[in-house]
């Protein structure tokens, strides 16, 4: 009977163990995920700062752009949808 109790005994702190290190994976998983969400936050921030940047500066230089002409109706638009009719020789 005590040898029973000893294998028990044994098979329980087997798995505390095993249950330990799962936690202790578990744990490190998560800091590895929320080390790279954040590293993607600054980098989004950083993104749209550039952003910002760019365009205010665009802005500001917008004035120095010569006007740009109107462009034909044919190419704003593309060509139309519908068959070309060609006319009959008589």
């Amino acid at each position: 009977m005590a040898n029973r109790l000893t294998n028990v005994d044994l098979l329980l702190m087997l798995a505390q163990d095993q249950t330990a290190d799962n936690q202790d994976w578990s744990r490190e998983v998560w800091k590895e995920g929320e080390a790279r969400v954040k590293k993607i936050q600054d980098q989004i921030e950083t993104l749209d700062k550039a952003k910002n940047l760019l365009v205010n500066e665009l802005k500001r230089l917008s004035v120095y752009l010569p006007e740009q002409e109107q462009m034909p109706r044919a190419v704003t638009q593309g060509p139309r949808n519908e068959p070309i009719q060609r006319k009959a020789n008589q």
